[in-house]
């Protein structure tokens, strides 16, 4: 009986070990694909924002919508963008994608982006729309910049009410352009 429970005791130590140093192991795995996911990420960005001399609003430092405006006109009206592709609306020509994207510089801001694109560009990034939340970098040629002030925000009261309300601290910009190019986060 004792030689049976000793055995038992290796086997379990043993086993249980083994379960732990597989999960920090998988756990350091996943870190590192993660890291080498996000490293792919910004050099394939970096590579669009060249090709296209494109202004960068991650390294934007404008205070007010103005200075956004004249930084994108003297990139020629090309623009960076970064963002999460929240809907997408189909029109007579083509589509527009809705792009949400929050930028934390000196005058932090939410750019909310109408890409209108064609449907020969529409149907490559097409394919790429397989998850349900979709990351990437768009180059965007820019028609106009708006600034939305005060924003409004629903506040909800409970499962069945919200409130309307102005949020006069929060900062959105409504970018519309042409989508010229763009990479899907991988």
């Amino acid at each position: 009986m004792k030689k049976t429970s000793l055995v038992l005791l290796i086997f379990l130590f043993t086993f249980c070990g083994q379960d732990k140093n597989n999960n920090i192991e998988n756990s350091e795995t996943d870190k590192t694909k993660f890291q080498k996911k996000d490293s792919v990420n910004k050099i394939n960005s970096e590579k669009l924002r060249l090709i296209y001399n494109a202004y960068d609003l991650e390294t934007d430092s404008s205070t007010y919508t103005y200075e956004l405006n004249n930084r994108i006109d003297s990139a020629k009206g090309y623009v960076l963008i970064y963002g999460t592709i929240i809907d997408i609306v189909n029109f007579e020509n083509g589509y527009s994608l809705i792009v949400s994207s929050y930028h934390f510089n000196s005058s932090p801001f939410l750019l909310k982006s109408v890409i209108k694109t064609d449907k020969l560009l529409f149907k490559n990034l097409q394919s790429k729309l397989k998850r349900e939340e979709v990351e990437g970098c768009f180059i965007v040629k820019v028609n106009s910049l708006n600034s939305l002030f005060p924003s409004i925000k629903a506040e909800k009261i409970d499962d069945n009410d919200s409130d309307l309300t102005f949020d006069l601290d929060e900062k959105v910009i409504q970018l519309n352009g042409e989508l010229v190019d763009f990479y899907i986060n991988i």
